[in-house]
């Protein structure tokens, strides 16, 4: 059976992003001033799982043939919608 590992999650308390995910043996095998160092100015949560990014963003290259215009296009205002109102019936 496989062991569980577990996880530092390190976050940045002013922007509040997270700036790196160590796992706890990496953690445990620096020396004391690395830790300091690394820590000073964040906060740390223990995490059970690091998640991987599931999507892939790939660029492709592709030739302009016609020129590109960057002007304003009309926007035609939407017609307003009316909504019907009930009357309301007096319970007994």
């Amino acid at each position: 059976m496989a062991t569980k590992q577990t996880f530092v999650q390190i976050v940045n308390k002013k922007t509040g992003q997270i700036e790196k995910i160590i796992s706890m043996d990496d953690l445990n095998s620096m020396t004391l001033e690395d830790k300091i160092s690394i820590v000073r100015g964040k906060q740390l949560f223990q995490i059970a799982y690091e998640i991987e990014p599931v999507i892939k963003v790939e660029m492709k290259k592709k030739t302009v043939v016609e020129a590109i215009s960057y002007e304003p296009e009309e926007v035609v205002p939407e017609p307003k919608k009316t909504t019907k109102t009930r009357k309301s019936t007096p319970k007994k």
